[in-house]
């Protein structure tokens, strides 16, 4: 029902759920459609973080029955494989990006090396944001 994408979908699958129970279809109506459902969206980024969210979790499937601890470093491991191929498609890239888009990217990558990173405890950091406005 989150997926359909036009209304009538929609309104097929909230029939299906009020048969089931008409508690949930209340719920829901309560909710407010354009939350939570694609067809009612005002924001057309849903789909797209719907997306992100369904890769990230089809990517952790196989780390959810391990304990917090492997599957923090199973997720700390994924994440910096991603990095290092999104890195490598970068360099490897020779799109020239917009001037506007150029200059925010080189003062983000200046305003980068005023950060600092102290250690805060044995095995934990803390990030301090340089004062820089």
């Amino acid at each position: 029902m989150v997926k359909a994408n036009t209304v009538e979908k929609f309104d097929y699958h909230m029939a299906e759920v009020e048969r089931i129970d008409k508690r949930v279809k209340y719920y829901l109506i309560n909710v407010g459609y354009e939350r939570w459902c694609r067809a009612h969206s005002t924001v057309r980024t849903l789909t797209m973080t719907s997306n992100i969210a369904e890769s990230i979790n089809a990517a952790l499937k196989a780390a959810r029955e391990l304990p917090v601890l492997p599957m923090l470093e199973y997720i700390r491991q994924l994440i910096g494989r991603w990095n290092i191929t999104n890195q490598k498609n970068a360099i490897e890239s020779f799109t020239d990006l917009w001037k506007k888009y150029d200059t925010m990217l080189m003062d983000n990558i200046k305003l980068s090396h005023l950060m600092k990173c102290p250690p805060a405890r044995h095995r934990e950091t803390k990030l301090i944001k340089a004062n820089v406005f």
